[in-house]
């Protein structure tokens, strides 16, 4: 959301597992559009792009295509219809920085799956887009090609559909069913059935191990695609969370802790900023190496700064909280 300063930030973390390269990021608000290059681990490298502020439109709308390149170039712009022939074809003159935008009038467009190509000299760039597309695709069946990911990998989403050309909606979910992100993508058409590949989601780098899902739904029908989340094994020792510290009115205060890359039996000391110890914890860590576990806090327990020392047969680590 804009607020009245007309400033916004978005972050978005890379790992080591991210290949080097050239990045687009693309922003779009109504009838503006705004492509950048952002080059990871070198400088970017100019490039032809070319993408659609949506990803399926209702016959009669006007789609927003955002284009980058050489500066002043001309670009040549095909609209390729669902049986593989050019709808149309249009040239656009970029401006002296290299940005230009092209309004595609999609009325009398047929619903299925379009493609937009983009072309100069010897650079072409493709983008897919729908008309008309619903929900309602029947039987869905979705895998990932791995069972087992580590923190910052990226998932491959394979699978079926009863019916092509329609929309699916693709979520991660995290151990505790929260969602992490969500995306729309449509099921091609392809021998009577549809079909569904999507490389747009990865683990985040601050995953908590455990039992993670995709979820695919189209309309009433869905589908689970289930995977374990590992600790990263490139980073050696356990890492210590305090996720919260709630009050609730019967106990008083809970202390949540969240432990990963542990083994075997873990032990919790609690020790007061003085060095005395007000709580111990002796617990076993899942197969996925992860602890998660409530602390009450005793009674009369004096507000101050509170460190919890974690241990287990090869690593130890810290972490502090306040209580008031």
């Amino acid at each position: 959301q804009v607020d009245e300063s007309g400033f916004v930030e978005f972050e978005f973390e890379t790992s080591f597992s991210d290949a080097e390269g050239t990045y687009v990021l693309t922003a779009f608000q109504g009838d503006e559009a705004a492509i950048t290059l952002v080059g990871l681990g070198e400088l970017p490298v100019a490039q032809l792009v070319a993408k659609m502020d949506k990803l399926n439109y209702k016959a009669g709308d006007v789609a927003n295509i955002a284009l980058d390149g050489p500066a002043s170039s001309t670009i040549t712009l095909l609209i390729i219809n669902p049986s593989d022939q050019e709808k149309i074809t249009d040239t656009i003159v970029l401006g002296p920085d290299g940005k230009g935008s092209y309004q595609l009038d999609l009325t009398g467009y047929a619903s299925g799956v379009y493609t937009t190509v983009a072309k100069r000299a010897s650079s072409v760039t493709e983008h897919q887009f729908s008309v008309g597309l619903l929900t309602g695709s029947g039987d869905i069946d979705i895998s990932t090609t791995k069972i087992e990911y580590e923190p910052g990998d990226s998932i491959l989403i394979l699978g079926v559909t009863a019916k092509g050309d329609v929309l699916i909606t693709l979520t991660l979910l995290d151990p505790d069913e929260n969602k992490i992100k969500e995306k729309e993508i449509f099921a091609t058409k392809y021998e009577g059935e549809g079909k569904i590949s999507e490389s747009g989601f990865r683990i985040p780098t601050d995953a908590v191990p455990g039992d993670w899902k995709i979820k695919a739904t189209s309309g009433p029908n869905f589908d689970f695609a289930e995977f374990d989340v590992v600790p990263d094994t490139e980073v050696a020792g356990m890492i210590i969370t305090i996720e919260s510290i709630d009050t609730l009115p019967t106990i008083g205060q809970i202390v949540n802790i969240r432990v990963i890359g542990a083994t075997q039996s873990v032990q919790f000391d609690i020790k007061s900023s003085l060095g005395d110890i007000v709580g111990h914890l002796e617990l076993l860590a899942t197969s996925a190496g992860e602890v998660k576990t409530p602390w009450p806090v005793p009674t009369g327990t004096p507000p101050g700064t509170y460190t919890i020392i974690v241990t287990d047969p090869f690593y130890n680590a810290t972490a502090t909280f306040e209580l008031e």
